[in-house]
């Protein structure tokens, strides 16, 4: 979109994703940490800090009772060409489809994802908002318990598997 209140281009897509209680649901977290947590994440790397392509890029997946999404995007940099970007996230995509994560991506994302996660629970309105998710989202207050077992359980061919399915 452009106007100006819009300064920079973006480029996003919009892939269907799983409702909560999905079995995949677990392999599409870890594959947007590998994607987009923080500066050593793979879009990161590749669009901001190399390429300096765009000024920010991300991967998340949104679960919810009864769908999800997957949702890619990148803002583009200032003197950047908007097709270079999608050229590059496209590329990103294309690499997490074709070939493994590594072991230490893999058990980086997992334990962001779990500190993450255990944090949240260290105060009562963080717990509070997460059991209330749970009961809505999956109907069952004990499902952030088996969620964090579920991620603990996700392999490098889970990752694979889940960005060949969902990031067609």
């Amino acid at each position: 979109a452009y106007a100006p209140n819009v300064p920079l281009p973006a480029v996003a897509a919009i892939y269907p994703g799983v409702k909560a209680s999905d079995p995949d649901a677990a392999a599409l977290e870890v594959l947007s940490a590998i994607m987009s947590r923080g500066d050593s994440s793979r879009l990161y790397q590749a669009l901001v800090y190399e390429s300096q392509l765009a000024s920010s890029a991300s991967l998340g997946s949104s679960t919810l009772e009864e769908d999800g999404s997957v949702v890619v995007s990148a803002i583009v940099a200032q003197g950047k060409a908007i097709a270079d970007v999608e050229a590059a996230l496209n590329a990103q995509l294309a690499r997490i489809r074709n070939a493994p994560v590594t072991e230490a991506e893999l058990a980086e994302a997992k334990t962001e994802i779990v500190s993450s996660e255990l944090r949240q629970r260290e105060t009562a309105s963080g717990r509070a908002f997460i059991l209330g998710r749970a009961l809505v989202d999956e109907g069952d207050p004990r499902a952030p318990d088996a969620n964090l077992v579920a991620i603990q359980a996700v392999t490098a061919a889970d990752v694979q598997r889940v960005a060949r399915r969902y990031l067609d």
